[in-house]
């Protein structure tokens, strides 16, 4: 800290006539004085190389040699004398007398002076030039300047900007006046008390400051207190003993303060003095500087901590160097220029530190350098840390010839280190065959120094603005406080939203800038920072988005075959050979020269022989997209290469990049990745190189440590711009460009791809350019994650029977698609269809035509029906609700009832061909709500829906979705029997409708073997009819993506969930089948339960149920307790008399395991196990619930003894069976052994006789029915 005082004077009218006497002269060859009584002096010192010796020439002189040749002071050189009072006297000091000259040339000299033995607040005597080598002298007064016992007096003379010794005259053990001499007047200092004289200081801003307010205080005796009587307004004194007091200012203040103190010796207490005190902005000034020849540095402030100059390679310290002047501390074995680049490990290093509560400020860091010869290149970087994990570069890449050099750092981030950070400084040389120096004058102002400031670090934060630059759709992490001052500490950091980008904060507070898709140009936000010391002011960041431009990647070209990575989030991988490749250096210096050798090749690749090259993405959010592979080689004249390349390790899937001719000249070769070729995070690309066509091959490239080798350049940006397009381009390998398209990879089709042939495949999204095709087999399927755009036409985007397009989002699509259906329908039967695409016109569908006005062969304008729910009939039109007319468009959600074109046959088999329609339009998605419930009453309520997706849909989750609002069952019409002339509605005396509930599907009747039972999934393009709640009324029915499957479905297959089920089928003599479902499943009762159970929608001429009170089931839900003494009531109409077939065909769950399942026929009181064999018995034509039963254990059969209930008695004689009672039987009947009827009246007589003499020998059952009785019994003939 600077002093400003006022020196104040001490006359002692005693002596005010005394002489001035000499007081000290220096003429002695030791540098020892000679004083006068009283007084005390040492000999003669110096400081910084500065060296003093008595000299004799013609004349005697001390001969001062080290001085700095530097035009300003260097305060560390110098010559000092000094002189003091004994105890209990004073000294009125008088002038300090000096003859001296310059050994030669020109030099500046200045006298200073101070009563502080650190030499604090020095008081400046003389400064002049020297001219010559003339001698010189000076008597320069101290105007009496007054020593108080237990002062001293130091004296230091500075001579500088010389490069000559300097000499000061003395005659040896000469008198007075013959050497250096110091006059005055010495007296008694008789004790009194202390007076203490008022001070003024500079002091600086967030540092303490040492004031020595005793220098100008008089005390006779040694002053042994310090008292401070007023402490500053804007600051505190810390009193350090009897020596000085220490100021420190309130942080961030600047302006003045004072405070006021009384000094104390044996004699009493002294006055009260006041200290002003100025408290001025920070100062930048030389920190630290390494001029010492031993490396050690000189350090010029307190609050920092300093280490030695040290160097990985050879130093040494030289003096005499080429530049007069100057010494140099110099390196040797730096890369030379074979090696060309830096070699990390290998440097010159500065450390400096802040101590703790103090940051450290650093506006330069400079120093002189030049090569002992011809030219080096150097860096210098810096970084917190030892292991330089995160460095900054504060010099590029420079040249340095042996032309002395200036090298000058001023873009330092403030603070640079906080509390205790050691900031380490590199400077890194290369590309030399010399040495290098750093130029110093051993102990003077000229060396490698840091400028700078040092302040406290318990402050309010500063938040400095930015400036960065980011290429277009790369993210870039922002160290924001690189540059901020805020003591190292922080609790928040709170910044904004850029208006072309977003923000995050990273975990180590760097800010994550990501651009907007696409933006090019200037970009911003704003930050502040919040620490235990208060709040900053609010910085900004201003970005510069720049387009992305093709740059290199990595490139091989170190001597060990590794890579050097030009981004951090590139691996440096190694070039390797296998299957007898070998690769080695050869001796080339510049270039130099990787050799391929191998032996044995063939005339065709070998894919077990090659190098290889790696190219590794260790990012996770970094997409990397290769543009070129390049490098510069010879080698055996007109062998063949082939480079390959592929993501996966084993080249499972690999694409040709070039195929050539082998030259024996150096040529540069640049191969081009396909477009689209993308690495994304955490993946690799391998580039292979294989040679055939020669048995000895020889392949020579070029490269240069950080200059040159094979390479590969491209671009990279953040993943989520990344277009993430994979092409199917054509059938050739590799059919992908960008491999398999995945869920979050877009599926671009620009040939023709067929499921059958290339498989399933799911995307993200999927585009069919122009001239590209897709097809979707039977039972194949494609799933869409996002948006599907149809570039070309629609029939060119095909999805045909049995297959499924699934989405998942609800994405828009675009363009238009053809999904087929085929269906057997007779001419004049009917189908239920609802529309997969929007925009397909209703009569178009099935070659509509207007009857009134022409003929055609596809179907009546008036045989296109909705269906309306009031009245349960098949309509054209619906007041208020629609009209079916020409420009009528499919309803997504909506299904519509179309007979069959009048070009189909007039009766169908199951060996029929099929007839195909087509819907065309652009896919429906996501979820669909635009069909409303209709319901009139609890006797009607019954909608005509269908599936609006081109994929099957799960009815249970279809179902889940909608239960509030529908009951659970689903009619959908067939014509299975070939020969329905007429649409049929809810009221239709026939039975052509298949049953669905969440518990399984029946089928509908039908002939032979044409089973299709609904049994989980409703297909593409299939409507059908569900009855509505009261609470469904004028609600949306809803379809969602998430009912969405590929499930084959003849309209429905099995349910992924396992149910307790099985499925019976009743067959009549004719052929006719019938079947009814019964499952135990969970929420089911034994009860009736309207969304489990399901009636018959009508009964058919044959027809099968289950009878649960007056329902007629088809399919019937039980609860899931399964109990083995339950039993099921079934019933039966047969349209004719003969053998019917009751059987079972289809189970699941524990009907599929170990749970039999018995028939049991209450007319012969017999249980049959139908689990695999079929049960046959003959029936008359009629309609009955009394006869069977579903039991699930055996049951006791009757025996053949006579037997008498309720007064009836069955009893045989020689020619008949004998059956009378007490009143009139109803109706007696008689079956053989597998239940055929062969006898039955009902006369109403009490005696019944059968005749049994033509009946063959065996086992009978005679069943007779009176009143309220029925009773069966077996008989023998």
């Amino acid at each position: 800290m600077k002093k400003h005082y006022i020196l104040f004077f001490a006359l002692f009218f005693a002596n005010l006539f005394f002489a001035q006497t000499e007081l000290v002269r220096w003429t002695k060859n030791d540098l020892t004085p000679t004083t006068a009584s009283n007084i005390t002096a040492q000999n003669i010192t110096t400081a910084g190389g500065v060296s003093v010796v008595p000299t004799s020439w013609s004349e005697t002189f001390f001969l001062i040699s080290g001085l700095s040749s530097s035009s300003t002071i260097d305060t560390s050189k110098y010559i000092q004398f000094t002189v003091n009072p004994n105890n209990y006297y004073k000294i009125n000091l008088g002038n300090l007398n000096l003859t001296f000259r310059n050994q030669g040339g020109t030099s500046k000299f200045e006298i200073r002076y101070s009563t502080n033995s650190d030499f604090s607040n020095p008081q400046t005597l003389l400064s002049r030039s020297v001219n010559g080598g003339s001698w010189q002298t000076i008597s320069q007064s101290f105007n009496n300047l007054m020593l108080a016992s237990g002062k001293t007096l130091y004296v230091r003379l500075y001579i500088y900007d010389t490069y000559n010794n300097f000499h000061l005259s003395y005659t040896p053990n000469g008198g007075t006046g013959t050497g250096p001499n110091i006059t005055g007047t010495v007296s008694v200092d008789t004790p009194v008390v202390p007076t203490a004289n008022n001070d003024s200081y500079t002091a600086y801003k967030n540092n303490e400051s040492v004031l020595d307010i005793l220098s100008n205080d008089v005390s006779t005796t040694a002053i042994n207190g310090i008292t401070i009587t007023q402490q500053p307004a804007h600051g505190t004194i810390t009193v350090n003993g009897t020596t000085n007091v220490i100021y420190k200012p309130v942080t961030g203040y600047t302006g003045t303060d004072s405070f006021k103190y009384k000094i104390s010796n044996t004699t009493g207490l002294s006055n009260e003095a006041t200290v002003s005190l100025t408290v001025a902005n920070n100062v930048d000034t030389a920190l630290t500087r390494w001029n010492n020849s031993n490396y050690t540095p000189s350090v010029y402030n307190t609050q920092v901590v300093v280490g030695n100059m040290t160097s990985t390679v050879t130093q040494s310290y030289v003096q005499n160097i080429s530049l007069s002047g100057y010494n140099a501390f110099q390196t040797n074995g730096w890369p030379d220029k074979n090696a060309e680049t830096i070699d990390k490990s290998k440097y010159i290093q500065f450390t400096i530190s802040p101590k703790n509560g103090y940051k450290l400020n650093l506006s330069e860091f400079n120093f002189l350098c030049l090569t002992q010869g011809g030219d080096a290149k150097i860096k210098i970087d810096y970084s917190l840390n030892s292991s330089f994990t995160t460095a900054f570069n504060v010099l590029p890449e420079t040249t340095v010839t042996s032309t002395l050099k200036e090298i000058s750092l001023t873009n330092f981030s403030k603070p640079i280190a906080t509390d205790g950070q050691v900031l380490y400084l590199r400077v890194y040389v290369y590309n030399t065959w010399n040495a290098f120096q750093i130029l110093l004058k051993n102990g003077d102002n000229v060396g490698p120094a840091f400028i700078g400031n040092v302040e406290f670090s318990s402050t309010a934060p500063i938040a400095y603005d930015d400036s960065v630059t980011n290429i277009v759709n790369n993210d870039i992490d922002i160290n924001v406080l690189i540059n901020d001052d805020y003591s190292n500490k922080i609790n928040t950091l709170t910044y904004t939203q850029p208006s072309h980008g977003t923000t995050s904060l990273n975990a180590d507070r760097s800010i994550n800038y990501i651009p907007a898709k696409d933006y090019v140009g200037a970009d911003s936000f704003s930050y502040y920072i919040t620490n235990e010391y208060g709040v900053s002011n609010t910085a900004t960041v201003s970005i510069n988005n720049t387009v992305n431009t093709s740059s290199p990647l990595i490139r091989w070209d170190q001597n060990n075959f590794t890579a050097t990575a030009f981004q951090s989030f590139i691996s440096s991988t190694t070039m390797t050979t296998t299957g007898g490749m070998t690769v080695a250096v050869g001796g080339e210096t510049n270039p130099k020269a990787y050799y391929l050798e191998s032996n044995g090749n063939t005339a065709t690749i070998n894919t077990n022989r090659y190098a290889q090259f790696i190219l590794d993405n260790t990012s996770q959010n970094k997409t990397i997209e290769p543009k070129t592979f390049s490098y510069v080689a010879k080698g055996t004249n007109g062998a063949t290469y082939e480079l390959r390349y592929s993501k996966n390790a084993d080249f499972s899937d690999y694409s040709v990049l070039k195929t050539g001719t082998v030259t024996n000249a150096y040529t540069l070769n640049t191969s081009n990745f396909a477009d689209g070729l993308k690495v994304g995070p955490n993946e690799k690309l391998y580039i292979r190189l294989y040679f055939y066509n020669t048995s000895y091959m020889q392949y020579v490239f070029q490269y240069l440590p950080g200059g040159s080798g094979p390479e590969i350049s491209g671009i990279f940006y953040n993943y989520v711009f990344a277009s993430n397009d994979t092409i199917w381009r054509n059938a050739a390998h590799p059919h992908w460009s960008n491999g398999t398209p995945t869920a979050t990879k877009n599926a671009i089709i620009e040939t023709n791809y067929d499921t059958a042939t290339y498989g399933n495949f799911e995307s993200n999204n999927l585009t069919i350019s122009t001239g590209g095709t897709l097809t979707v087999k039977a039972g194949g399927f494609v799933t869409v994650n996002g948006q599907i755009a149809n570039n070309t036409t629609a029939s060119s985007f095909a999805i045909e029977h049995n297959a499924n397009l699934l989405q998942k989002s609800n994405a828009q699509n675009t363009g238009n698609i053809t999904v087929k259906k085929s269906a057997i329908i007779p001419k004049l039967g009917f189908n239920y269809w609802s529309t997969p695409v929007t925009g397909q016109n209703l009569y178009q569908f099935s070659e509509g035509y207007n009857q009134a006005t022409t003929t055609g062969t596809g179907t009546p304008w008036n045989r296109f029906f909705v269906y309306n729910e009031a009245n349960d009939y098949f309509v054209t039109t619906i007041a208020n609700e629609i009209t079916l007319n020409s420009s009528s468009v499919f309803q997504a959600g909506r299904g519509y009832a179309i007979r069959g074109k009048n070009s189909f046959p007039e009766t169908v088999t199951v060996t029929s061909p099929a007839s195909n329609f087509e819907f065309v339009g652009t896919p429906q998605n996501g979820d669909i709500t635009s069909y409303n419930l209709k319901w009139t009453n609890a006797t009607h309520g019954y909608n005509l829906v269908g599936n609006p997706y081109p994929s099957n849909i799960s009815f249970d989750d279809f179902f889940a979705q909608n239960s509030t609002k529908i009951y659970g069952i689903a009619y959908f019409w067939t014509n299975n029997d070939g020969q329905v002339l007429n649409q049929q509605s809810s009221n239709y005396n026939g039975n052509n409708y298949a049953i669905a509930t969440v518990v399984g599907g029946t089928s509908a009747t039908y002939y032979g073997s044409n089973n299709g039972k609904p049994n989980g999934n409703i297909s593409v393009g299939q409507g059908f009819i569900i009855q509505a709640k009261q609470a469904g009324k004028n609600q949306p029915l809803v379809f969602t993506n998430s009912m969405r499957n590929t499930n084959v479905a003849n309209y429905y297959n099995k349910s992924a969930v396992q149910k307790n089920r099985f499925w019976l089928e009743f067959k009549s003599p004719t052929n006719v089948n019938n079947e009814i479902l019964i499952g135990y499943i969970n929420n089911a009762t034994d009860a009736f339960d309207s969304d489990y159970d399901a009636d018959l929608l009508s009964i058919g001429n044959d027809s099968f149920w289950s009878v649960l009170d007056n329902h007629k089931l088809a399919i019937q839900a039980k609860g899931a307790n399964f109990d083995t003494e339950d039993q099921v009531k079934l019933g039966f109409k047969a349209s004719t008399s003969g053998n019917f077939t009751i059987s079972l065909t289809d189970r699941d769950g524990i009907f599929d395991a170990n749970q039999t399942v018995y028939l049991k026929d209450k007319y012969i009181n017999k249980a049959f196990d139908i689990t695999t064999t079929p049960y046959t018995f003959y029936t008359n034509s009629g309609q009955y619930e009394d006869r069977f039963e579903v039991v699930y254990k055996t049951v006791e059969t009757l025996g053949t003894d006579n037997i008498a209930k309720n007064g009836i008695i069955i009893s045989k004689n020689t020619e008949n069976f004998v059956v009378k009672s007490d009143e009139n039987l109803d109706e007696v009947s008689l079956y053989d052994s597998v239940g055929r009827l062969l006898y039955n009246t009902k006369n109403g007589k009490k005696e019944v006789l059968i005749n049994k003499t033509n009946l063959a020998e065996g086992m009978y059952i005679i069943k007779v029915n009176s009143r309220n009785t029925t009773m069966t019994k077996k008989v023998l003939k």
